[in-house]
């Protein structure tokens, strides 16, 4: 069976290189009961639910690639254990405290709570990019 660690608190995993964009998001997440974490330069290897504190440390499993060198994660959002409406919440305040758009924002899941940070982040990035692709197409019908 999975050991996991049990936080009630929901947690935010970011980057933010923009200072002034960081601090409003990290009052909001305080205003809404959400402890804000920084992804640091150099964790971008580690896994989502390590960072979010779901997985102990010595449960990581080795990622089968580590990030390129030079690798910089781009601005990114990662909601874990947000429940009843916290996300709409969540979203709806980033919207009326008029917070420029975030482009790559991911929920936490089964799914990828193993995943390297990076690893999510270009998922998030091809998935954007196919989203954009199919509008384009669809506009230029």
């Amino acid at each position: 069976m999975m050991r996991t660690m049990n936080h009630t608190q929901p947690r935010m995993l970011y980057v933010m290189p923009e200072r002034k964009k960081e601090k409003q998001i990290v009052d909001l997440c305080r205003d809404l009961g959400i402890l804000p974490r920084e992804i640091k330069e150099g964790e971008e290897s580690r896994a989502v639910g390590v960072l979010a504190g779901t997985i102990p440390p010595e449960l990581e499993p080795k990622p089968e690639k580590q990030a390129p060198g030079g690798y910089r994660l781009p601005e990114l959002l990662v909601f874990c254990g947000l429940e009843d409406g916290l996300l709409d919440r969540f979203l709806a305040e980033y919207r009326q405290r008029k917070i420029e758009p975030t482009g790559l924002k991911a929920v936490m899941t089964p799914h990828n709570l193993f995943w390297p940070v990076y690893e999510l982040a270009e998922e998030l990035r091809q998935e954007q990019a196919a989203m954009q692709m199919a509008r384009r197409s669809r506009e230029g019908q």
